[in-house]
């Protein structure tokens, strides 16, 4: 299980998203699948898919940045 990092002092950033979130990003990034086969897997359909990405990337990175965990201009950040 990956620990992205503590916000106050319990709560973990990946405690931070949705369950929802958690595992599409999982999926994507560390099971290396591709959006359609999320797609397949979760019952949605692939502009759900990559809408449901978008948005779980830019709320992860936001959370990143404002923990001081990423800087805006990291290039390493979910691009």
């Amino acid at each position: 299980e990956i620990s992205l990092g503590l916000v106050g002092s319990e709560m973990c950033i990946r405690d931070r998203l949705r369950e929802e979130e958690r595992t599409l990003l999982t999926m994507q990034y560390l099971e290396d699948l591709p959006l359609a086969e999320i797609a397949d897997q979760l019952g949605w359909g692939l502009s759900k898919t990559k809408v449901k990405s978008f948005r779980a990337r830019n709320k992860l990175r936001k959370l990143l940045i404002n923990n001081g965990i990423a800087q805006e201009t990291d290039p390493s950040i979910m691009g």
